[in-house]
């Protein structure tokens, strides 16, 4: 009894770490979705605003030609107007820039958050599966237990052959080739339905799936990550440098 609550002990505490590993990923994803979706966002604003000062220019310059350099003070407002928006431009690359590092940044995050995830997944399916196969291995049918041990005495003197003669099996090693095969190829066709079964329901039955992780990042050792993320405080720096 005592062995059986340790386990359920073990491996709700299992679950209880998979949900906070699941949470804080989910939470760095929504940070990273976040900075993709300003990233797009000013991407698209940029092009707009330099396709506007493209067109401003060239009407501005027409304008100017047309009247023989006399500036109207229209003109001198579309001036003022052309000079806002290549600054306007000039802000936009730069917080492009800022949120490209961002972008990477998060992404290494969510690369780290997500083997958490994967690994925390990991050791609360293994101690959930212990956990099933502990319980079956309690219950066992009485009748597949008698039947083993006549199996086995059976195999003793069924023609295995003499001990000292080559291709001789012991009567025990025969007896679990025999059983691990039947049981094994009966839960090559067994169908594992989750519902009803909160373990399964909430931790699923496969791998979570990292949708919107760069694999190539998250392949990274510990070496790796570390270098990555130098760099991008390397350039976050120069960045910074380069502005003042």
């Amino acid at each position: 009894m005592t062995t059986t609550t340790s386990n359920a002990s073990s491996l709700d505490g299992y679950l209880g770490h998979f949900e906070e590993m699941k949470s804080v990923h989910t939470h760095e994803m929504l940070k990273l979705n976040d900075i993709g979706q300003a990233l797009a966002r000013c991407k698209k604003d940029l092009e707009a605003t330099q396709e506007k000062s493209k067109e401003d220019e060239t009407s501005w310059r027409s304008r100017f030609r047309s009247l023989r350099g006399e500036i109207t003070n229209d003109m001198k407002q579309e001036h003022t107007q052309r000079i806002v928006q290549r600054e306007l431009a000039e802000e936009y690359r730069a917080l492009i820039d800022e949120l490209e590092l961002d972008q990477q940044s998060a992404m290494l995050n969510c690369c780290t958050s997500g083997k958490n995830y994967i690994n925390a997944y990991n050791t609360a399916f293994v101690a959930y599966a212990d956990s099933q196969w502990n319980a079956a291995m309690r219950s066992l049918s009485p009748t597949l237990v008698r039947a083993i041990k006549l199996k086995r005495m059976a195999l003793s003197i069924s023609g295995l052959g003499n001990e000292n003669q080559p291709g001789y099996i012991e009567p025990e090693t025969a007896i679990k080739q025999l059983l691990g095969g039947k049981l094994t190829h009966a839960a090559e066709s067994a169908v594992i339905d989750i519902k009803g079964e909160p373990v399964l329901e909430k931790i699923g039955l496969h791998r979570p799936a990292l949708t919107g992780v760069d694999m190539n990042v998250f392949g990274l050792g510990l070496a790796g990550k570390m270098k990555l993320g130098a760099e991008l405080r390397a350039k976050r720096e120069a960045l910074g440098k380069g502005r003042k």
